[in-house]
């Protein structure tokens, strides 16, 4: 199956994970740092997690599994996803089709039989991002990818990038022609990068 590379904006949109242990703390992590407000339903909750709580956006509700709990956090607001992680397959067969059923995106950790969307690898510098898929074949190769594009970018690409914007915007404004505008931000993305 190939899957579409898309970024979506989780500013303030719930993310239900079921199941609170490593596995789990590490997808809370991510979607944190994305700005999502996060849901866990789990029977018992990793510490990680529970240090998290007091400090995030995570509400934890500690319980087993039910759609009763996932039908009472759509009447709260919209899921942007689900991530399922228990560990559990007759479990996260049964997330996968109450979220697939709804048109809910549906992560099943290390089972992409049973998903949606998958998490790609991500390389972070500012708002330079760069998520790397092996379509759920091996999360070695792409940390092997991602580590080449960390050891092999200017550490100031994000910054980099601030200056591009601000840039390209000025030169809408002074340069109609989108030609010439590639040439010079070219030329000026060339400049910072040797720079250093």
């Amino acid at each position: 199956m190939a899957y579409f590379p898309l970024y979506i904006n989780l500013d303030d949109t719930k993310v239900v994970v079921i199941g609170a242990g490593k596995v789990a703390s590490r997808k809370i992590k991510d979607v944190l740092e994305y700005g999502a407000k996060v849901v866990v339903i789990a029977p018992m909750i990793d510490e990680e997690i529970e240090k998290m709580s007091v400090c995030n956006d995570v509400k934890i509700i500690k319980a087993e599994f039910t759609e009763a709990l996932l039908d009472e956090e759509l009447r709260e607001g919209n899921i942007s996803f689900v991530v399922a992680a228990t560990n559990n397959r007759d479990v996260n067969i049964i997330i996968s089709r109450y979220c697939k059923s709804r048109r809910i995106p549906i992560n099943v950790v290390d089972d992409t039989e049973l998903c949606s969307f998958i998490f790609s690898s991500i390389y972070k510098n500012g708002d330079i991002i760069c998520g790397i898929s092996s379509g759920g074949k091996g999360p070695v190769i792409t940390q092997y990818i991602r580590d080449i594009l960390k050891d092999n970018l200017p550490d100031n690409i994000g910054e980099i990038a601030d200056i591009m914007g601000k840039e390209r915007e000025k030169l809408k404004k002074s340069e109609p022609d989108q030609a010439k505008r590639a040439v010079i931000l070219r030329e000026l993305l060339n400049e910072l990068i040797n720079a250093g």
